[in-house]
């Protein structure tokens, strides 16, 4: 018995294979771009570094608005945007974005929920008398706001 794939050679299999990895990310990225969302932490908490050892620490909740719009993605908190790169996990519903400093934000898109992490603190600084940026978790909740057409771009804000 032969299999269609017999007739395949291996420069074949692997632009097939890489023709279907840049369709999956193309996917990835595209299924939760062009949304823009308003959102309120219900929790936030962490670490503070304090008389040279870190400490819990709960932080004031905010609002900030968060766009998906895949590598383009940002979340801009008080005046301040963090600029994310966004992709779809295996589960489609959730959203995974990244930056280069530590940011991690995961986001469930059908029930407008969401987990932010910062972590660079736990590792800036040198010695034990360093200033370090806290290490944060914030849980938050989402409201959409609008719809990215090609040519619109939201008004970072709180």
């Amino acid at each position: 018995m032969r299999f269609p794939s017999d007739n395949l050679s291996i420069n074949n299999i692997l632009r097939l294979g890489l023709l279907s990895l840049t369709a999956l990310l193309y996917c990835q990225v595209s299924a939760q771009e062009g949304s823009v969302w308003t959102c309120r932490d219900s929790n936030n908490n962490g670490l503070r570094w304090n008389d040279r050892r870190w400490v819990d620490a709960e932080f004031r909740n905010s609002n900030f608005v968060l766009t998906l719009n895949g590598l383009e993605s940002s979340v801009a908190v008080n005046d301040q945007e963090i600029y994310l790169e966004c992709r779809t996990s295996v589960v489609p519903e959730i959203v995974n974005c990244t930056d280069l400093l530590g940011t991690h934000l995961l986001f469930n898109s059908l029930k407008y929920v969401g987990t932010m992490s910062s972590i660079l603190g736990g590792v800036t600084g040198p010695g034990d008398n360093a200033i370090r940026e806290p290490v944060k978790v914030r849980v938050f909740q989402c409201m959409r706001v609008q719809m990215l057409g090609d040519t619109d771009r939201p008004i970072p804000g709180n």
